[in-house]
C-alpha cells in the first residue's frame, strides 16, 4: 500500500510539471521532462526480464517494499515466464504471500536480513524457490500448510500458506518448504507450462 501511494504521489508530480510547462508554452522543457520520464520508465521495465506484466509488477514491488524495509532482495531470474497468462493472477498471490512471509521472518534480525528469490525454467514446469534464514525450530509440512497455523507473533489469521496451496493445486502444481540450518527455510511453487496446462485452464 506504501508503494502504491509513493507511486500515485510521483504521477500526480509529473503531471503537475507537465500541466506547468504546457501552460507556459515552455515546448523545450516539456519536451526534455517527458524524454526523462520515458527513460525512467524503461529502465523500471528492465529491472526483470519477467515478460509477464503482472509478475513483472509483482516483482518491481517487492524489490521497493523490501529496500524501504531495509532487506536485501536477491534475484536470479532465469525465465520470461512467457505463456504463463492462465496463471499469472494465481502465482502472483502465491508469490506475494511467500516474498512477504519472509521478508517478515528476517526484518529485524541482527544479521543477513535478505532473501532469496530463485526464477527458473525446468523441464515442462516453471520453478520459483524464495528462501531466508530462520532461526530456532520449525513446523513440518502438515502444520505449515494446516488452515489456522501461524509462526507469527500477535493475531495472524493463519490462511496464507493454505490459500497458497490451494490455488497450487488449482493450478495443477506443487508447493512445499524444506529446511535446514544451512539453508534456511526454502518455499517452492512450480507450475505446468501453458502447454500441459489444459486441464487447469478450463477449471479456472
Amino acid at each position: 500500500m506504501n508503494t502504491l501511494k509513493a507511486q500515485q504521489h510521483d504521477y500526480i508530480n509529473h503531471l503537475q510539471v507537465l500541466s506547468g510547462l504546457s501552460q507556459m508554452r515552455n515546448l523545450e522543457g516539456l519536451q526534455e521532462y517527458l524524454n526523462q520520464l520515458i527513460f525512467e520508465v524503461r529502465s523500471l521495465d528492465e529491472t526483470t526480464p519477467i515478460r509477464n506484466p503482472i509478475l513483472n509488477a509483482l516483482v518491481n514491488a517487492k524489490i521497493s517494499q523490501a529496500e524501504a524495509r531495509g532487506i536485501k532482495l536477491n534475484l536470479d531470474i532465469q525465465s520470461g515466464f512467457e505463456g504463463i497468462e492462465y496463471a499469472a493472477i494465481d502465482l502472483s498471490r502465491i508469490l506475494g504471500n511467500l516474498i512477504n512471509n519472509a521478508m517478515d521472518a528476517v526484518e529485524g534480525r541482527p544479521y543477513r536480513q535478505e532473501v532469496d528469490i530463485n526464477m527458473r525454467d525446468k523441464g515442462n514446469d516453471f520453478v520459483c524457490e524464495v528462501q531466508n534464514p530462520w532461526t530456532g525450530d520449525f513446523p513440518g509440512q502438515n502444520k505449515l500448510f494446516s488452515p489456522g497455523f501461524s509462526t507469527k507473533q500477535g493475531e495472524h489469521s493463519g490462511l496464507g500458506l493454505y490459500i497458497c496451496m490451494q490455488l497450487a493445486y488449482r493450478l495443477r502444481g506443487e508447493l512445499d518448504c524444506r529446511y535446514n540450518p544451512q539453508e534456511g527455510v526454502v518455499f517452492t511453487i512450480s507450475i505446468p507450462r501453458l502447454a500441459d496446462a489444459g486441464a487447469a485452464e478450463k477449471e479456472l
